[in-house]
């Protein structure tokens, strides 16, 4: 989603009472390079949450992530998520501050790669005939059209 349409939402859902939970766990592998967080909507900060987590980092299984939000229902998540998840290890807790410390490159060499992936799938749905698809953003996936095929 494109940061105005992001910010439209936010804003349509703010005005009518309705939470944002937005999840930016993959907020730096888009493949515009608009870098975008809902977070920086603070006049609307009353009405959302920003969650992410670390991914699986050194095969340690990271059950770990951050949220984003009003005091009083961050208070309510940390009361859910101590009784419901165990604590990472402590050396899987350096790794994760590490990650976030350290450089990004990987993060950047992995959206090159993803990249490419997505430029080799549409390109191969796009020379079936009949078939179109759109050149996604985002995401791990593309999906085609194949109305032409419709009975």
């Amino acid at each position: 989603m494109s940061p105005e349409d992001m910010t439209a939402v936010v804003k349509l859902a703010h005005q009518r009472g309705i939470w944002v939970i937005s999840d930016e766990c993959y907020v730096y592998l888009n493949y515009t390079g608009k870098r975008f967080s809902v977070g920086s909507l603070r006049e609307y900060r009353d009405r959302f949450m920003v969650v992410g987590r670390f991914e699986d980092i050194r095969h340690d299984r990271v059950a770990s992530g951050f949220t984003l939000g009003p005091a009083p229902i961050i208070t309510a998540v940390q009361k859910l998520q101590s009784q419901s998840t165990s604590n990472p290890t402590s050396i899987v807790q350096k790794a994760a501050v590490a990650a976030l410390k350290g450089s990004q490159q990987c993060v950047e060499d992995m959206r090159a790669d993803y990249i490419k992936l997505r430029d080799h799938v549409v390109k191969g749905l796009r020379g079936i005939p009949g078939v179109k698809c759109t050149l996604p953003e985002g995401a791990f996936y593309a999906i085609p059209t194949f109305q032409r095929f419709r009975a």
